[in-house]
């Protein structure tokens, strides 16, 4: 039992590995430390709420725009609103572009994570396989216990049908 207990120590070992090389290759970078820096954390909100990020700088700019054209006098609210379109329309394409550029690299790239989290995610994939294998194996048993039953039955149904030729032969 020794050998197999450190061949199975083996196989969860291996396969720990493979979970964390699934985890690494998923798509994500992972960041040394046991916390992101302000700048991973900025990069994936970025990411994952890039239109957000549009609403809360876009707006501001455009009351900006239209603010600063209050000290042009000469131009009527008509062409100060116009102006505020013309160059906030400007403002937020530029802006979209450059946010969807870098939600297009982070995609690409994959999304900033701790070596915790990717621990925390092998853990989760163990345990998930724990539970599975716990399923399956309770589920054999009770397909056992089904099948003890149906030969169970089969054999008394075997025994009566015996009887009742015996009782016809009988009668």
């Amino acid at each position: 039992t020794f050998e197999s207990e450190e061949l199975n120590e083996e196989q969860e070992r291996e396969l720990a590995k493979k979970f964390r090389e699934s985890v690494v290759d998923s798509g994500v970078r992972v960041v040394e430390g046991d916390m992101l820096g302000v700048h991973h954390r900025i990069a994936n909100f970025w990411q994952e709420n890039p239109f957000k990020i549009l609403a809360a700088i876009g707006v501001p700019t455009v009351l900006y725009i239209f603010k600063g054209r209050e000290g042009q006098q000469h131009l009527q609210t008509q062409m100060k609103i116009m102006h505020t379109r013309v160059f906030g329309q400007f403002a937020v394409i530029t802006m979209l572009l450059t946010l969807m550029g870098f939600k297009e690299y982070m995609d690409r790239s994959g999304k900033f994570i701790t070596e915790e989290d990717v621990q925390a995610r092998v853990a989760q994939m163990q345990q998930s396989r724990a539970e599975l294998l716990m399923r399956l194996q309770r589920d054999r048993m009770e397909a056992e216990k089904v099948a003890e039953k149906r030969r169970q039955a089969q054999k008394a149904d075997v025994l009566k049908s015996s009887e009742v030729k015996n009782l016809l032969k009988d009668a």
